[in-house]
């Protein structure tokens, strides 16, 4: 064993230069290969962060299309309600007798399905009430509610504290979210106040404005002005409030970006944002950022 030994320190002494000169290739090629291999997937991850941004940023703005194209519904429907003379007359007036009331409730009805007609395409229902404590639902099993309940409810005072404003807000029904649209109804000349119409979407329905558009790895929200999830794809998330999604959404908005990284639900996502003036909410979509790196490229295929 020893000759074997002395005979292969020999070679390397007569080659001692040859080696000095393999070991620095050979630790070079290692070193250049280690430097390629990182920056092509640095590369290759942000190219693709990059990309998928633009592709979300444009399906982003499709859902919010769909989203304004309701509330423009919303808006229209309101001031249809607003306009229709059949309408105040039946919720002004006090006494009628059966004949009247009857004709009355006949043309109150035709009035109200065509007025009907451009939000019950969205899945959302509409209530009127009058002063005169008559109430019209045009889909009871979506909001079952009766005049004494609306009178005393939360969405009520808020609109009765701005008349003339039309005020959409998060409430709940069944312990299930939904979107109500409510507007006091006035008498132009007078401003006399003869009743409120309320416009209504539940949670499951608004959802499907956006739920074709998700895939693994991406959360879709509703937040509204308090920092809590109104909607989601992930229904975990309903409900629950994060103000740090809420100043995220909030500071891409005054700021202009186009996206930017937040820590939320402890885990790290990249957040895009589209401020919906109408809903005074935001619509915001979470892209899982480590499950997108793991997908994006294989380093084992690359070393």
């Amino acid at each position: 064993m020893r000759p074997i030994i002395r005979k292969f320190y020999r070679i390397i002494q007569t080659n001692d230069l040859f080696f000095k000169v393999f070991l620095v290739m050979v630790v070079s090629i290692i070193s250049v290969s280690i430097v390629i291999s990182y920056s092509t997937i640095q590369v290759s991850q942000n190219l693709f962060m990059d990309t998928f941004t633009i592709t979300n940023t444009k399906v982003l703005n499709q859902m919010k299309s769909r989203l304004e194209a309701y509330s423009y519904a919303v808006v229209n429907t309101v001031n249809s309600m607003q306009t229709n003379g059949t309408i105040k007359r039946v919720l002004m007036e006090e006494q009628l007798n059966s004949i009247e009331t009857a004709k009355l409730y006949y043309e109150m009805t035709k009035q109200m399905e065509s007025v009907y007609t451009e939000v019950a395409s969205y899945g959302a229902n509409m209530i009127v009430i009058g002063k005169n404590s008559r109430l019209f639902n045009m889909n009871y099993s979506n909001w079952p509610v009766t005049w004494d309940e609306l009178q005393h409810h939360a969405v009520t005072t808020e609109a009765l504290q701005s008349p003339n404003q039309l005020l959409i807000q998060s409430t709940s029904e069944n312990g299930e979210p939904m979107i109500v649209a409510a507007k006091v109804l006035l008498e132009r000349s007078t401003e006399n106040r003869y009743g409120i119409v309320y416009i209504s979407i539940r949670e499951r329905q608004l959802r499907e404005f956006y739920e074709g558009y998700t895939t693994e790895g991406n959360k879709i929200l509703i937040v509204n002005d308090e920092g809590q999830i109104i909607s989601s794809n992930d229904q975990t998330m309903i409900g629950v409030t994060d103000q740090a999604l809420l100043h995220a959404s909030r500071e891409m908005s005054e700021l202009g970006l186009e996206y930017t990284d937040v820590h939320v639900f402890d885990k790290d996502y990249m957040i895009l944002s589209e401020y919906l003036p109408t809903f005074n909410m935001y619509l915001i979509n979470l892209v899982d950022k480590s499950m997108i790196s793991e997908n994006l490229l294989s380093k084992k295929e690359i070393s």
